[in-house]
């Protein structure tokens, strides 16, 4: 997409850079308005939750994130199991807000379906994030993906129909 591209372009080369992220919410998407601010970290989930218990661990940063991920390809029951699996290593109660990007091609058992959609995962196993919890993050792989500028500092406002996110 050429507009991600472009912005990408613009965050490089300038020396301060700025920008600003909007989206609204959609009628499927697990949400939870509120502000918070604090340094942006994520990435995809399936690598996220590897790093649980490493070195690169996000509870050993000083200041407690912003926390983003978005997947592609996986099943339902798996997106559910590295969802709880952050949650039970800390991270969500670590993390000041929870920012999912999106869910593409994702899959579920034909013979034995999981029986929850992505919004009910997160409604259960993010429940105890402090901050906002919002879906629809424009970031991942498909035509909306913004580029991010991580570790730098962010700001998350949210209505009941509206998230805002930027650069501080």
């Amino acid at each position: 997409h050429i507009e991600a591209v472009n912005r990408c372009l613009d965050i490089l080369r300038s020396s301060k850079p700025t920008y600003t992220l909007r989206w609204t919410r959609q009628p499927w998407y697990a949400w939870r308005s509120g502000q918070a601010q604090g340094p942006l970290l994520g990435g995809n989930l399936t690598l996220l939750q590897t790093l649980c218990g490493t070195p690169l661990d996000l509870r050993k940063w000083a200041k407690p994130p912003l926390l983003f991920w978005e997947e592609v390809g996986e099943y339902l029951y798996r997106l559910d199991r590295m969802s709880w699996h952050l949650r039970n290593a800390g991270w969500y109660n670590y993390s000041k807000a929870l920012l999912v990007g999106e869910l593409t091609l994702l899959r579920d058992e034909e013979d034995t379906p999981f029986g929850k959609s992505p919004s009910e995962i997160l409604s259960e196993s993010a429940a105890s994030i402090p901050g906002p919890l919002l879906m629809g993050l424009p970031v991942g792989h498909s035509e909306r993906n913004w580029p991010l500028v991580l570790g730098a500092l962010h700001e998350i406002e949210a209505t009941e129909s509206e998230a805002t996110l930027w650069l501080a």
